[in-house]
C-alpha cells in the first residue's frame, strides 16, 4: 500500500508475488507523481526484497541511482505495523 495520509490518498498495487522486481517498480511507481520532493520516507517491513539493491537489480544505474536518492526507507520493527494505518480510513 502506499498512501499519503495528509493528503488523504491510498493506492494499493496487487501483484502475484513480492519479488524484487516488484519491489523496484512500485518503487518508480512511487516516485513518478513527485518529481520535484527531495525525499519520500518509506516505512517497510524487513522482507528481503526491500533493499536499494533491488533498484540496481531491476533498471540500469542512472535510473536506479535517480530512484534511490529520493528514498528515505525507515524499516519497521515489526512485519504487521504497517497494517494498522492500511485499516484507517481517509477522511
Amino acid at each position: 500500500m502506499i498512501s499519503k495520509p495528509a493528503r488523504g490518498w491510498r493506492e494499493v498495487l496487487i501483484t502475484e508475488r513480492r519479488t524484487k522486481i516488484d519491489f523496484a517498480h512500485a518503487m518508480k511507481h512511487l516516485v513518478a507523481p513527485f518529481p520535484v520532493a527531495k525525499s519520500i520516507r518509506v516505512v517497510l517491513d524487513n522482507l528481503n526484497t526491500h533493499k536499494p539493491a533491488s533498484l540496481y537489480d531491476v533498471f540500469p544505474a542512472d535510473e536506479a541511482r535517480a530512484i534511490a536518492k529520493k528514498l528515505a526507507f525507515q524499516i519497521t520493527a515489526v512485519m504487521r505495523a504497517g497494517c494498522r494505518q492500511a485499516a484507517v480510513p481517509s477522511s
